[in-house]
């Protein structure tokens, strides 16, 4: 519960982040009479919907951002093709335990794109299958990789 909590305030800070940063280029084009914050503030008095919709999105966020999936590999056999796979993926080893690796993202602005949420472990399922656990867009993203890689319909 705490990890997702966390999850949904680091989501919340990106937003308000996003949404600081285009009023400010509205501002410094001219696009606005007002300050950002002039404007922010009015917007959300207008527009209470969008803070509701805002809300919403923070909370569901984590529960859809973040997946487990399995593949056909094994975590011992194939162990130096899951290393190649994830390296060229942007991932390096971070720490291993029996049965689980734990890789992370290699370059900062690749830690920053998917808000400091950059690690995928990697965990035994039994013989012959492993399950990835991480933020959606890489895991879906590695799980294909290793798919193609292998060569395999799974």
């Amino acid at each position: 519960m705490v990890k997702y909590l966390i999850r949904s305030l680091k989501y919340l800070l990106t937003l308000v982040v996003l949404v600081a940063a285009l009023y400010a280029l509205a501002y410094a084009t001219g696009s606005m009479s007002q300050s950002p914050l002039e404007s922010l503030y009015e917007g959300f008095a207008r527009n209470r919907m969008l803070l509701w919709l805002l809300v919403a999105l923070v909370l569901v966020y984590p529960a859809m951002g973040y997946v487990k999936r399995t593949v056909h590999l094994d975590l011992k056999s194939d162990r130096a093709t899951i290393d190649e796979v994830m390296e060229r993926a942007g991932f390096k080893v971070e720490r291993e335990a029996e049965g689980t690796v734990t890789y992370r993202a290699e370059s900062a602005l690749r830690r920053i794109w998917l808000m400091c949420e950059d690690r995928i472990t990697v965990t035994s399922e039994g013989e012959g299958y492993i399950q990835m656990d991480g933020i959606r867009r890489a895991v879906v993203s590695i799980e294909y990789r290793m798919k193609a890689y292998c060569g395999r319909e799974q």
